[in-house]
């Protein structure tokens, strides 16, 4: 069960809403699941718990108990749905004092996961996709909550410099298009633009890391099986992308938060199905073949998954991700590609976190290159 019942003031907002009792909600069962979802959480608390409030985790949230009762279903033994667990904490107080105006006291060590997405995921390429780089990627940036100032600042003084007030988009800078066609005309200063944006994304704690995998292999290894399915990518990279954001956090004691580019109704949603099914059921890879990776537990999961939410490019380290993304996913094609080649350089890949031999384990996941070279070791 996703939920948080220890009686600590860390985890208190000042929006929060109390139940005095609990009411039916006329729209349905779910004020029931609540009240069974707050009974277990007085039967774990430690001491007896006079009072169970809901603390919401974003102010955009404020006083919508109805709309959290209405969209929790099932007992309480089931997972709380990701779109209601990426909106709310539970909080269980063991006296009677009114703590609205405390504050939610976020652990430093705390890792969150920026995740944009490469390439089509659809299963067969459409005209616009560059051969030579056929592949679909979720990935991006991982990065402490006491590295996050540092990154945030760096980006706002080299858009300062350059005069930059609108989002980053890799594919814009790359091509020197849209609000980034004057790109083409620095002449000598293209140079000190790229220079610059590399030293931007050179902040300390910030690794990037992805899920890729080779449209050309997977069609090869996968067509018969899933015929008809053209979202099977998606659901191929994600869950790995997860796992090995999970392992590093349980490595580092600490919880993890996701933030995923909104891209979609339908690809949205998808995305919140495989977060919540990865808590239920684990991977959703056939175990006889995925026990080499000793593959994590649902309540692995659970355990360490803090918050999922949709981000839109606004965000800054959104941006960011979207920068490291496409060099992480190309450069498994072509290690010498310049803006790959000096993340390597500088350490800024998530596998320059480990050794050599937990690399292919832990680090980013490059799936169906069977035919590709291996990219040479990164340390």
């Amino acid at each position: 069960m996703i939920v948080n019942s220890t009686p600590t003031r860390k985890h208190a907002r000042a929006d929060t809403v109390s139940h005095r009792p609990l009411q039916p909600e006329s729209r349905g069962q779910s004020a029931g699941g609540l009240q069974r979802i707050c009974a277990r959480l007085a039967k774990d608390c430690p001491t007896e718990c006079q009072e169970v409030r809901l603390a919401f985790a974003d102010d955009r949230e404020r006083g919508k108990a109805g709309t959290v009762q209405r969209s929790l279903r099932g007992p309480a033994a089931r997972p709380i749905s990701g779109r209601v667990f990426r909106t709310l904490n539970f909080l269980v107080f063991t006296d009677g004092n009114d703590r609205a105006g405390a504050e939610r006291l976020t652990d430093q060590n705390e890792l969150y996961l920026y995740v944009d997405d490469s390439g089509s995921r659809f299963v067969t390429r459409h005209p616009g996709d560059i051969p030579k780089f056929d592949y679909f990627a979720l990935g991006g940036v991982i990065i402490r909550e006491s590295d996050k100032p540092a990154a945030k600042s760096k980006y706002g003084h080299f858009c300062k410099k350059w005069n930059i007030d609108y989002p980053l988009h890799s594919v814009k800078i790359r091509n020197a298009s849209g609000p980034f066609r004057w790109i083409a005309r620095l002449g000598a200063r293209r140079e000190e633009f790229f220079a610059d944006l590399h030293e931007m994304m050179r902040s300390p704690g910030l690794h990037a890391l992805a899920s890729t995998v080779h449209r050309p292999g997977y069609v090869a290894r996968y067509k018969e099986k899933f015929p008809d399915s053209k979202w099977k990518l998606c659901q191929t990279v994600f869950p790995i992308l997860v796992e090995r954001a999970v392992r590093y956090a349980i490595q580092l004691d600490t919880k993890l938060h996701i933030y995923v580019e909104r891209s979609g109704g339908k690809e949205d949603r998808l995305i919140e199905r495989y977060v919540d099914e990865v808590q239920v059921k684990g991977m959703p890879f056939d175990k006889s073949n995925s026990v080499k990776y000793a593959p994590l537990q649902p309540t692995d999961f659970s355990q360490r998954i803090s918050e999922f939410d949709f981000k839109n490019k606004e965000t800054r380290l959104m941006q960011i991700a979207d920068l490291m993304l496409y060099a992480v996913a190309r450069g498994r094609y072509e290690p010498t590609y310049k803006a790959y080649a000096a993340l390597a350089r500088d350490k800024m890949l998530f596998d320059s976190l480990f050794s050599a031999e937990e690399v292919p384990f832990r680090g980013s996941k490059y799936s169906c290159f069977d035919n590709i070279s291996e990219k040479p070791g990164i340390r």
